[in-house]
């Protein structure tokens, strides 16, 4: 076969597993499945089995943490150039979902139009999905679109070795393809990534109901680097009209309400294009909310002056906690990047409005402590910093620190809907005009900004609350000056959403 890797053996390698029903059949596919190995550059190998597309590929190796939704990682345009490490054991257990659009003419059950990653890694992988939106297997998803992935290998090991070294870059070396000394390392963060996924035409996207509780029409102009297609079903279900355009797209002159700056991949400093044409709105319509979101908003820091930084290994998961310092709120975000904007280099006039709750596992296991002890006693925990931490804390590790306490589960979700309850002042216990749902600790942070964003474009406030207002919106900052203006309304507001 031409393969000159250590630990392949001459057995042709057999895909699919039979469905015969025969022993024999089974053992003899078990024993010649696919090789495949994932070569970290630290020179750290693993030996697993080969699923998806039969083909060699480099990239830069990350982790994400994830329990669910897998379609929708491996379609998210922000892990273009990587290689992508599942830290859930189990993958593919209910298949792949069909290609069919919405009513916007968007891919339904996939964040965009293809997969943007290299490769993916998981423990276990299952050959035999069930579920009713089912109609391939994971593998032969991957293998349609030239992607390849290994199981059979311990991912928590690999997350591991990322944490302590940072991501790194590896290759995925498939029996029967390209071997190792023929691939090379390929850094993804080298080159312009953004301009690998973005779209290369306008597209307007008309809500199909109408919001009530805006008083006008709202257009919103999106800079797509990398945009979620969940993200323009979100803007579009509030009512707003939405015109998406590349990321390079020269808008300064163009007629919109709001600016949206899309999620993305790699560095933001090579979307230079993109900060000036920010720069320049913010300095021509300081009247022009901008809301950025994950690379977006590392683009509206750069366009502040601020400067932003390569992570040791990222942020990527569904269940990261995020505390904003106005209302002392902890909301659980979904996140996926792995630049940071460096607070020091942030102009005098601006100012960090929410920041990642990063606690280490003792503080956790503190925090969870403390906070039950004195619900379970039915004190009143009063409204701090460290409680909101403590909450977030005990919400993402429910499932393994609480039950190793030998806590019912639901008991604790219904301390800490106590606890939720608990933090906001009678008066204010509502959520965009709704009590809190039993069960329900959290509320979504990107729906609060959306509706932030929304309806501060719609209330159309007095000129000197507008600069306020925008940068509000923008989700990790807002200029100090501005920020004494804002009415108590508006910040009373902010907080019951």
């Amino acid at each position: 076969m031409g393969w000159d890797f250590v630990g392949f053996d001459g057995v042709d390698p057999l895909d699919a597993k039979p469905n015969t029903g025969k022993a024999s059949d089974l053992l003899r596919w078990v024993n010649a499945r696919r090789k495949c190995n994932l070569e970290l550059a630290d020179g750290t190998t693993l030996q697993g089995n080969s699923f998806g597309a039969a083909t060699s590929v480099s990239g830069e190796v990350v982790f994400n943490t994830g329990m669910v939704a897998y379609p929708e990682s491996i379609t998210d345009p922000s892990y273009a150039g990587q290689i992508l490490v599942f830290t859930y054991p189990l993958l593919g257990n209910y298949g792949i979902p069909s290609d069919e659009k919405d009513e916007l003419g968007l891919p339904r059950w996939f964040e965009s139009h293809k997969i943007h990653l290299k490769g993916v890694v998981i423990t276990d992988y299952s050959y035999e999905p069930s579920h009713y939106s089912c109609i391939r297997s994971l593998g032969e998803w991957l293998a349609s679109q030239g992607i390849p992935g290994i199981y059979g290998v311990d991912t928590r090991f690999i997350t591991k070795i990322i944490r302590q070294s940072g991501s790194m870059l590896g290759k995925l070396l498939v029996q029967g393809s390209t071997p190792s000394a023929s691939l090379a390392l390929d850094d993804p963060n080298k080159r312009n990534l953004v301009a690998e996924v973005s779209r290369t035409q306008k597209d307007v996207y008309t809500p199909v109901k109408v919001n009530e509780r805006l008083k006008r029409q709202v257009h919103i102009l999106a800079v797509d680097c990398g945009m979620k297609n969940n993200i323009i079903r979100c803007l579009v279900n509030l009512g707003l009209r939405v015109t998406v355009v590349p990321w390079d797209y020269d808008f300064t002159q163009d007629d919109f309400d709001g600016l949206f700056l899309s999620n993305g991949p790699g560095d933001p400093t090579m979307c230079q294009a993109t900060v000036e044409h920010v720069r320049y709105v913010m300095k021509h319509r300081p009247e022009t909310p901008i809301l950025g979101i994950c690379l977006g908003n590392q683009i509206l820091a750069l366009a502040a002056g601020a400067s932003t930084y390569k992570m040791k290994f990222g942020n990527r998961g569904m269940n990261q906690p995020v505390v904003d310092l106005r209302t002392q709120r902890c909301y659980i975000t979904a996140q996926n990047h792995g630049f940071a904007v460096d607070q020091s280099s942030l102009p005098s006039n601006w100012e960090i409005r929410s920041k990642m709750a990063d606690l280490n596992q003792e503080e956790t296991n503190a925090f969870i402590l403390g906070i039950l002890g004195k619900l379970s006693k039915k004190e009143n925990v009063g409204d701090s910093l460290s409680l909101e931490w403590a909450l977030c804390g005990a919400t993402l590790c429910r499932n393994g620190f609480c039950i190793l306490l030998g806590i019912n589960e639901k008991r604790v979700m219904r301390l800490l809907d106590g606890l939720a309850l608990n933090l906001v002042p009678p008066d204010k216990r509502k959520h965009n005009g709704r009590a809190p749902s039993k069960g329900n600790n959290v509320d979504s942070f990107f729906t609060y900004y959306y509706w932030n964003f929304a309806e501060t474009l719609a209330e159309a406030p007095p000129e000197e609350e507008l600069q306020g207002a925008a940068m509000c919106t923008s989700g990790l900052f807002l200029p100090s000056e501005a920020s004494s203006e804002l009415p108590a309304s508006f910040m009373e507001g902010s907080a019951q959403r």
